[in-house]
């Protein structure tokens, strides 16, 4: 009965593990959603009349950009990761004859 408490002791970090992923993911996203909007709020009062304008729009435009790069590449680490520790948590499950995440892998 031992291995299986730390078969469950397991389990159960990787399920917070995971949570706590998700919830990164919510996070971040929201605050993208956010920049976005701002952003195109700030740029879409009025067309850019001197350089310094253009220059700003442009640079933000990039910046916009490369934000979006950055996030990209860390979504899929954590997608990845997500992605190993429910393998893992479906191993476990299956010697401790549980069923949570083989009936979530249904679903995606």
């Amino acid at each position: 009965m031992a291995a299986d408490e730390k078969w469950l002791r397991e389990w159960e970090a990787i399920m917070n593990r995971i949570e706590s992923i998700d919830a990164r993911l919510w996070q971040g996203a929201g605050i993208l959603l956010l920049l976005s909007v701002g952003g195109i709020s700030l740029l879409g009062w009025d067309l850019p009349i001197s350089r310094a304008d253009l220059i700003f729009a442009v640079g933000s435009g990039v910046f916009s950009l490369l934000v979006l790069a950055v996030w990209w590449f860390i979504f899929h680490r954590w997608i990845h990761l997500q992605r190993i520790y429910s393998y893992r948590a479906r191993e476990i499950e299956t010697e401790l004859e549980l069923r949570l995440n083989r009936y979530a892998r249904l679903f995606e």
